[in-house]
């Protein structure tokens, strides 16, 4: 199936609106091409580059969330941070088990995911 060009896209989204509406609580559903990201939107790129934009002003307190997100990046940060300074340290690199290293190793990227996903849920609160 050949990817979908975007006025099909478009064509497409007007027509499911409705469903959109309801599966979504929408209150609006606008489809563009090109319109100004909402403050304050959480974004998914799908397939073709389209960007959906879900303000989430009034759904919760973008307070509270910016401190919960932030509260959890200064720990995945600290984490991260004594991962860094153990796999860095010629004693445990030379005296540790290969599958502990590879244990640590496993955490580091565990937490570097994490960071980049709290980091990205921020910068959609902006």
């Amino acid at each position: 199936m050949p990817p979908l060009v975007h006025d099909d896209i478009k064509a497409l989204l007007s027509e499911q609106s409705g469903y959109i509406y309801r599966l979504g609580s929408a209150s609006n559903v606008i489809v563009e091409r090109n319109i100004t990201k909402p403050a304050s939107s959480a974004t998914v790129v799908i397939n073709n580059g389209v960007e959906v934009y879900i303000p989430l002003a009034g759904l919760i307190d973008i307070g509270k969330e910016k401190e919960r997100l932030t509260k959890n990046l200064d720990k995945a940060i600290a984490d991260l941070d004594r991962v860094n300074k153990l796999l860095a340290g010629e004693a445990f690199i030379s005296k540790a088990p290969e599958n502990i290293i590879a244990k640590e190793m496993n955490r580091k990227a565990e937490i570097e995911a994490l960071k980049e996903k709290l980091e990205k849920n921020l910068e959609m609160l902006d």
